[in-house]
């Protein structure tokens, strides 16, 4: 087992605000494909800083952010068991879930009151002025271009190259008995193609990072009301039919429900389907099969 250590350092306690954003715009890189080369970005807490944009003009608070954001995929990419060694490529994603405007009040004072809770989501990025939340996962069974052919990553997301002679495209998955597609993906001979192969978002040596685009959890009916996400984009139709605590044996709290996605049995809450999305998805089982990276391939 490999241990890939992506470049980090802890900003001293007493640094200024003021220059840890001027130093964000030194070190801030845009990711090429060929290069090695590793970022220099400090390592420090997640939490405490989000929390501050909170009270930060929307300018200040997006820099933060921007600045959280990479101290925070550096320390996802450390935390994974990696197979295979450190100089091979690594791939992760993420998704994001916007939560409702009437909802953000009551999130926002939970997520400052209960900071060792939700540190528990390590895989999980919150942005308070946005009130969105970013859910990273190693893109498992990625397919990528390298010299012309079609390399496979392993579970974690790795593959067995040092460098991608490409665009570094993630081209789309296999389809297997776990995995089928959904509308919105291209399907032939076996493979489930993405229509827009995302490109990467971000590079930290030879680690990628893919912005693989919205997950919906709620959308509003004519009426306006709430309803939960279903039909040919659902994730019990990615899996061809049973939904994902079944399909992998992910089974959280809340009675178990094998008609409907389990969405809703998160960390916070009351086991009731339509309740709010802060409180029902972070920690569901179908939150956990998007973390362990099977379920990228939903497009919405």
């Amino acid at each position: 087992m490999h241990r890939t250590f992506f470049p980090s350092h802890k900003s001293g306690s007493q640094k200024s605000l003021l220059l840890f954003l001027i130093e964000f715009n030194n070190t801030n890189q845009k990711p090429t494909c060929l290069s090695t080369q590793k970022m220099k970005s400090p390592f420090s807490q997640v939490l405490s800083l989000a929390a501050l944009a909170l009270t930060w003009s929307p300018t200040q608070a997006a820099q933060l952010a921007t600045r959280d954001i990479t101290m925070f995929e550096e320390r996802f990419l450390n935390s994974l068991e990696y197979q295979l060694p450190n100089n091979t490529i690594k791939l992760i994603g993420f998704k994001k879930v916007k939560v409702p405007e009437h909802e953000l009040g009551d999130l926002n004072q939970h997520y400052m009151s209960n900071p060792k809770e939700w540190g528990k989501l390590n895989n999980y990025f919150y942005d308070p002025p946005s009130g969105t939340f970013r859910i990273y996962f190693p893109v498992e069974g990625a397919l990528v271009s390298h010299d012309g052919e079609q390399h496979e990553a392993n579970h974690l997301g790795e593959l067995s190259l040092q460098k991608i002679h490409g665009d570094c495209s993630v081209l789309g998955r296999k389809q297997t008995s776990h995995v089928t597609g959904v509308e919105g993906n291209i399907i032939k001979d076996g493979i489930i193609y993405l229509e827009n192969p995302p490109r990467p978002h971000a590079q930290y040596g030879n680690a990628y990072v893919y912005d693989f685009g919205v997950k919906v959890v709620l959308d509003h009916d004519h009426s306006g009301r709430l309803q939960k996400r279903s039909g040919k984009k659902s994730c019990m139709n990615n899996h061809g039919g049973p939904n994902c605590s079944n399909k992998y044996n992910i089974h959280g709290k809340c009675k178990r429900r094998s008609d409907v996605c389990m969405d809703y049995n998160g960390w916070f809450t009351n086991c009731k389907k339509n309740g709010p999305t802060w409180r029902n998805f972070p920690g569901s089982d179908c939150d956990k099969a998007l973390g362990r990276g099977h379920c990228w391939n939903e497009v919405m």
